[in-house]
């Protein structure tokens, strides 16, 4: 009985061994050009460039396609290449989860390694790019080798190929060309204007006029400080949520507070507060504080003040006092008005007008609008708003491809549903 001769490794056909072999030499490379050159430079792929690269990746997959029988046209659209990339990939991801995808502090050896690996800006390093252009030759090479043997039965595996087959195509080679801005804008006035990282003035094909600013707060919370500004206990702290009028709660164990009237947007008037929704205004809480183990009492109004007012405590002893804090943001949103610039075909400015919220974002063309963030320090009474806004001309094309990958997943799901139905009744 003859005995099988083992293949040598890189004897054609390759395999797995060859795959990942493969795979791990040009990943070193990547990360030889990341030590090297620093970032992968993105934006040489801006538009024009990477309609030419997408043209020439579809066109050179299908010429190579004639040569079926090439054992490197085999290779690459087989299944060993194919699961191989898609692991390296997976685990390319799981770095991105591990590692902040941020600036890292240069302090330990560690962060030092991690910088000039590119670790911690996984999606513009040359070991990224190099995994992902793998990944979209793959995925490529499959589907046109196996839609030169169509059959409408296999539609499951078009749709569900060719969606994510869209997604990596546009989401990665439209990257170079996604421009983000930040603009701030105060209250009653227009902006055209943005800055870029170099500190240069850009005017945009969108203005923006903020006409109103406006924030929902919730009720602050009540806690004692110690004579050096410190909420106590100092190893965790008794903060106390304000709840309603003639509310009763319980601080540290020791207190209780009596929280007789309550007035969210108050204003001072002589030594109490009244009721005032203006400019300025601020909570305010007439209470009534009891100590437990002495039987102290004392009542006072308390205010976490404003821009305007100053804050008012409620002095308990020397070391204690009651104070409250400044109402946390529920909800906080921009009255703006959207300028678009007229086009050729157009002779008269467009002009919209939205209730911008956070995680609420308008998309106008190509662009998207987030609400980004105000004054801080001014809370309800910014008189300013910041804005994200996103140019993103391929993310169309990239929720098609979300679609059509949707689509796939559910035509499998019935699909096998069908095939087990089929079997049961056989």
């Amino acid at each position: 009985m003859k005995k099988r001769r083992k293949k040598k490794l890189w004897q054609f056909p390759w395999a797995y061994k060859e795959s990942v072999l493969f795979l791990a030499g040009l990943c070193f490379t990547g990360i030889v050009l990341q030590v090297l050159c620093g970032e992968f430079p993105l934006e040489l792929l801006s538009y024009p460039v990477n309609i030419y690269c997408g043209l020439f990746i579809i066109i050179s997959l299908s010429f190579f396609s004639f040569w079926s029988n090439n054992y490197i046209y085999q290779w690459i659209s087989g299944i060993p290449f194919s699961v191989t990339v898609l692991g390296f990939f997976m685990l390319l991801s799981l770095f991105m989860g591990l590692i902040p995808q941020s600036a890292l502090d240069e302090a330990t050896i560690f962060s030092q390694l991690i910088i000039k690996l590119g670790f911690n800006s996984m999606t513009s390093s040359w070991l990224f790019a190099i995994v992902y252009s793998l990944s979209l030759i793959s995925l490529g090479a499959l589907i046109i080798r196996r839609s030169k043997k169509f059959k409408w039965s296999d539609y499951a595996f078009y749709l569900n190929h060719f969606g994510l087959w869209m997604i990596l195509f546009f989401a990665g080679l439209g990257a170079a060309d996604i421009k983000k801005f930040q603009m701030y804008v105060n209250k009653g006035e227009t902006e055209w204007r943005v800055y870029n990282k170099n500190g240069e003035s850009l005017e945009l094909p969108l203005a923006i006029r903020l006409n109103d600013f406006v924030m929902e707060e919730y009720k602050p919370k009540l806690v004692i400080i110690d004579k050096k500004g410190k909420p106590l206990p100092v190893e965790n702290p008794d903060y106390v949520q304000i709840e309603a009028k003639h509310s009763v709660t319980s601080i540290m164990g020791e207190y209780e507070v009596l929280v007789q009237r309550y007035i969210h947007d108050a204003m001072r008037k002589d030594n109490y507060f009244e009721e005032r929704k203006m400019t300025g205004s601020c909570p305010a809480a007439l209470v009534k504080i009891k100590s437990n183990k002495t039987g102290f009492t004392k009542e006072g109004w308390i205010s976490s003040g404003s821009p305007y007012i100053i804050y008012q405590t409620l002095q308990l002893d020397s070391l204690h006092t009651l104070v409250m804090t400044q109402p946390e943001p529920k909800k906080f949103l921009s009255d703006i008005t959207v300028t678009k610039k007229p086009n050729n075909k157009e002779k008269v400015s467009e002009q919209i007008s939205y209730l911008l919220e956070v995680n609420k974002p308008i998309k106008i063309g190509d662009w998207s609008i987030y609400q980004y963030g105000y004054d801080e320090k001014a809370g309800k009474v910014s008189n300013y708003s910041s804005f994200e806004l996103v140019y993103d001309p391929w993310v169309n094309y990239v929720y098609i491809g979300m679609i059509i990958l949707a689509l796939g997943s559910i035509s499998l799901l019935w699909k096998g549903n069908k095939t087990n139905s089929n079997y049961d009744l056989g």
